[in-house]
């Protein structure tokens, strides 16, 4: 049977780019908060889900050039939605893979593929 949860999650991303005449480089830690719909595959111990939620994004924004080094520390609120699969290694502890996209500022925004555990309370 299908069910809702609620999930809370902490995590971090980083990406590098080149320019001509120097570098960026983005590190960020996510705290989100999802809706998750779960439909479990009956007789398996596979569950479905898709949701959507909103989080705190602090991004760490390094940009360097010929001319000037440049730190930046910012705090944004951003949406994102997600689908994957729980592969339930026991009642309470799951291996999860999922497709995540973020929408959060022109600079952090983008879409991850996640690997990782789950554990319910």
């Amino acid at each position: 049977m299908a069910d809702l949860a609620i999930e809370a999650g902490i995590g971090a991303y980083s990406a590098d780019d080149d320019f001509p005449g120097g570098e960026a480089e983005f590190t960020v830690l996510p705290v989100t908060l999802t809706g998750l719909y779960r439909i479990p595959l009956r007789g398996t111990p596979v569950e479905f889900h898709a949701g959507a939620g909103a989080g705190l994004y602090l991004a760490w924004v390094e940009i360097d050039t010929i001319d000037r080094d440049d730190d930046d520390l910012e705090l944004e609120i951003g949406i994102h939605v997600q689908v994957g699969a729980d592969l339930k290694m026991t009642e309470k502890l799951s291996f999860v893979t999922e497709l995540k996209a973020n929408s959060v500022t022109e600079d952090i925004d983008g879409a991850f593929f996640n690997v990782g555990l789950r554990s319910r309370f």
